[in-house]
C-alpha cells in the first residue's frame, strides 16, 4: 500500500483553497490534516504534528508564509502557492521544493506534488518535529463541507455511511455528509480501529455494541456485515475478545 502523505495548507483565500481540496482529490495517498488562515494559526500545530508537505500562501495576515517558513526549525517539504512571483528568489533560498505562481493548473500542481514526493524519499518521510517520545497516532482530521474545513475527532465517531458520491459521518451528538467517497476515508481512519464491514459502512470499534450473526449494532442502529468483509472483520473482533 502507497504511504500516506499528510499534508497542511496556509492560505487565508477560501477559493484557492478549494482549488488545491479539488487537485487533492486526484491524489488518494495525500491526506489534508489541517487548513489555517495564516502563519499564526497553522504555528502551533505545526510544532507539534507530523506533516510531510506544507501548502504556504506568502501574503497573509499577522504572520505571512515566509515569516512562518522562518519560525520552523524542521519544515516539512514546502510547496509555495502565491499570486507573487517576486519572491521566488527568497522562497527558494529557503529550501522550498516548487513556487506555483496562482492560478496554477492540475499538470502544474502534480508536477509540484512529483517534486515534493522525491523530496520526501530523501527524507525518508521524516516528521516537522523530533519529539524525545514517540508521537501518539493523530486523533482528528479535516473535512470541507460548504468551503469551511471542519474537525472530526476520531473518538466521536460511531460509523460511516456511503451516500454514492458523498458520506455520512455519524458522531456521538451529530452527523455531517463529506462530498468523498468512503474508500477516501478509509484511508483517514486506522482501520484496527474502524473496520470496512459493508460496502457502505466502516464502524468504529469502540461504538460496537453487540454482534449478532451478520449484524452490527452501533447506538442502537442494526448494520449489515457484507460477505467479502465479515472474515476479516471476525479476525479483528476475535483479537479483542475475552471468554469463550
Amino acid at each position: 500500500m502507497e504511504q500516506r502523505i499528510d499534508c497542511v495548507m496556509v492560505d487565508d483565500e477560501p477559493l484557492a483553497q478549494e482549488l488545491i481540496q479539488q487537485y487533492l482529490e486526484e491524489i488518494p495517498s495525500l491526506r489534508v490534516v489541517g487548513v489555517f488562515q495564516n502563519g499564526l494559526e497553522a504555528m502551533e500545530f505545526l510544532q507539534q504534528n507530523t506533516v510531510h508537505i506544507l501548502f504556504l500562501d506568502l501574503n497573509m495576515p499577522k504572520l505571512g508564509g515566509l515569516d512562518l517558513l522562518r519560525s520552523l526549525q524542521h519544515p516539512p517539504v514546502v510547496i509555495i502557492t502565491t499570486a507573487y512571483r517576486e519572491y521566488a528568489l527568497e522562497a527558494y533560498d529557503m529550501d522550498v521544493v516548487d513556487y506555483l505562481e496562482k492560478p496554477f493548473s492540475l499538470h502544474r500542481f502534480l508536477r509540484a506534488i512529483g517534486k515534493a514526493r522525491e523530496k520526501l524519499a530523501s527524507r525518508a518521510l521524516s516528521p516537522v518535529a523530533e519529539p524525545s517520545a514517540k508521537p501518539s497516532r493523530q486523533r482528528y482530521f479535516f473535512v470541507r463541507v460548504n468551503k469551511r474545513s471542519i474537525r472530526i475527532e476520531l473518538d466521536r465517531i460511531q460509523f460511516v455511511e456511503s451516500l454514492g458520491d458523498y458520506v455520512k459521518i455519524h458522531q456521538d451528538e451529530s452527523s455531517l455528509v463529506v462530498h468523498t467517497t468512503l474508500k477516501r476515508v478509509c484511508e483517514w481512519l486506522p482501520a484496527d480501529e474502524f473496520p470496512r464491514i459493508h460496502k457502505s459502512y466502516i464502524v468504529s470499534l469502540a461504538k460496537v455494541e453487540l454482534v449478532d450473526g451478520n449484524r452490527v449494532k452501533v447506538n442502537g442502529q442494526e448494520l449489515p456485515i457484507g460477505n467479502l468483509y465479515r472474515k476479516e472483520f471476525a479476525a479483528l473482533l476475535e483479537s479483542t475478545q475475552m471468554g469463550g
